[in-house]
């Protein structure tokens, strides 16, 4: 009963590390971060964004680089899917959402979308972090004129 319940413990513990990493990453990309968007990483990951394959040292300086010009942004994840390989190895799947604003001139363009990461975690001196990330962009739109966005959206509470 004993080696259960520390199994469940150890198991929970787990899953809220590899939560908290995944919060990490969204803070950091949001704040423009590196380091914290490292801090989700083990220093020698791959992580795979399309076209842009980074390394656990690089994806924050990267990421936060790419995404200066931005004036707001916004990472959302959820329905995470743990499954445990061994006690030091995790398999993660999360949904995430994606809201971007960029000025240019006069004209407020915000680019949102959803997709799908697909992680392989492993834990290292008891510290939970991403081993590989393969990001999949599902769905992608971009508004020109934001202004547009918010007058639909005022006739839409409105009404």
């Amino acid at each position: 009963m004993y080696e259960a319940s520390a199994m469940l413990i150890r198991e929970l513990a787990g899953r809220q590390a590899i939560h908290d990493a995944l919060m990490r990453y969204c803070r950091g990309v949001d704040l423009l971060d590196a380091d914290l968007i490292c801090s989700a990483y083990h220093p020698d990951a791959v992580d795979e964004h399309g076209p842009y394959p980074y390394s656990g040292v690089t994806v924050g300086p990267a990421i936060a680089d790419r995404l200066q010009p931005l004036t707001a942004s916004l990472h959302m994840i959820g329905s995470e899917l743990v499954e445990f390989v061994d006690s030091d190895t995790a398999n993660v799947e999360s949904c995430f959402t994606m809201w971007l604003v960029l000025q240019e001139e006069s004209v407020e363009k915000v680019c949102y979308g959803f997709g799908r990461y697909r992680d392989r975690f492993g834990r290292r001196n008891g510290d939970w972090r991403i081993n590989h990330r393969v990001a999949h962009l599902e769905w992608e739109r971009t508004i020109v004129d934001a202004q547009k966005l918010s007058t639909l959206w005022q006739a839409v509470m409105h009404d």
